[in-house]
């Protein structure tokens, strides 16, 4: 964040509050009013000379901030940013007691069937890393998690905002995993990740923080997968809330029971008028956002703005985007099966045939078919035809130029 000596902006969780809670003096007491713990308290004695303005975002609605009365003549001003949304896990006695009563129970039956279809179809790997760590594990993960994030938002043909950040998610973690104060959530297809998830802990609170997936397995439905099993370890580990952060998602408000908001603290020494002024201003112009992002969703507005973004990268995104996917023919029904000791066997796990990764994948989950028992083949005459050969079904596809 920007920082000067006259002017400073933090924001609350990722400046101050994982970074050992390095809060201004000025801050006394915070207290999660939801878990009631008291999540800080200032124990310093040192003197401190605040900056002229000093702001503070992101902070969660449910903190309850005490000032010190060692900085009484500070003005303080508060406005909301943004919306948040989190679980109450103490609403519900345990996991499926929440699926039943707060998803249903036709949901939660959905819910089991995503997890045994992906079972069934790759026998994937579930890894929590929480506590323990090597850093070789990490830095892979991280870098993997890059990939995924670039191929993920140029499927949904959106600007990357979370790229920037996972640089310096990737600085301060590692330190906070190996003190519980983080984790990461991963599936494995054997040594590959497919998805991803970062979280961070405090007491009785996890705070869902980014997530993402390989879309290569998008029709398995790894969001909900991984959800659940964030979740089974949330009660497990007896936690009380489980944040899911910003963003008014439709598979977010199926999952979420209570609502919050983001605000703004804004810090200052009125004894310059021109401090005042600033202050004020910047307090101005936060509060006019929100009011206008509120009247966008009141009316729709905002998902005709989400429309223009689209619009405007294809516009402006680069032709050197990120290839997704090449065009492919999927025959479901071969009416003649070829002779397959006749084609070329092929090993899927070469970089070369990565992107037949998808389509084999659809194959499997349609027809609930077991990656160990299919065969992949390159028709030996047609270099651009493969053919997925299954235990039950097969299918040919062709590489469209």
């Amino acid at each position: 964040m920007k920082l000067t000596k006259k002017q400073i902006n933090k924001s609350f969780f990722l400046d101050l509050f994982f970074k050992d809670k390095a809060f201004p003096p000025f801050y006394k007491k915070i207290t999660n009013l939801l878990s009631k713990n008291v999540s800080y308290n200032c124990n310093s004695n040192s003197k401190y000379n605040p900056p002229h303005i000093y702001t503070i975002i992101d902070i969660p609605s449910y903190y309850s901030i005490e000032f010190s009365k060692d900085y009484t003549y500070l003005k303080s001003l508060t406005t909301p940013l943004y919306s948040g949304y989190l679980i109450n896990l103490t609403a519900y006695n345990n996991l499926e007691d929440y699926l039943n009563n707060k998803l249903g129970k036709a949901r939660k039956s959905q819910l089991k069937r995503y997890r045994k279809r992906l079972d069934l179809c790759i026998s994937p790997i579930y890894k929590i890393f929480y506590g323990d760590i090597t850093k070789e594990e990490y830095t892979f993960l991280f870098k993997e998690l890059v990939i995924m994030t670039k191929r993920r938002f140029t499927q949904k043909e959106e600007s990357n905002f979370e790229l920037p950040f996972l640089k310096l998610y990737e600085n301060m973690m590692y330190k906070l995993i190996l003190e519980k104060k983080a984790s990461i959530f991963t599936i494995y297809d054997n040594d590959k990740p497919i998805n991803i998830s970062l979280n961070f802990t405090d007491q009785d609170t996890v705070f869902h923080w980014n997530s993402c997936y390989n879309i290569d397995y998008q029709m398995f439905n790894l969001g909900h997968i991984n959800m659940v099993n964030h979740l089974e370890w949330a009660y497990k580990n007896e936690f009380k809330l489980f944040d899911m952060s910003r963003g008014d998602f439709f598979h977010k408000r199926k999952y979420v029971n209570e609502s919050y908001t983001y605000n703004a603290n804004i810090i200052y020494n009125p004894s310059k008028l021109s401090n005042s002024f600033k202050a004020n201003l910047q307090f101005l112009k936060l509060k006019i956002r929100y009011a206008i992002i509120q009247l966008l969703k009141k009316y729709n507005l905002h998902l005709w703005y989400s429309k223009y973004l689209k619009y405007k990268y294809r516009l402006t995104s680069s032709k050197n985007n990120i290839s997704l996917q090449n065009n492919i023919k999927i025959d479901n029904i071969i009416s003649e099966i070829p002779n397959f000791n006749k084609q070329i066997q092929i090993n899927l796990n070469k970089n070369k045939y990565a992107f037949l990764i998808r389509s084999l994948n659809y194959f499997l989950h349609k027809n609930q078919e077991q990656i160990k028992n299919v065969t992949i083949y390159n028709d030996f005459k047609h270099k651009q035809t493969y053919y997925f050969k299954g235990a039950k079904t097969h299918q040919k596809i062709t590489i469209i130029d």
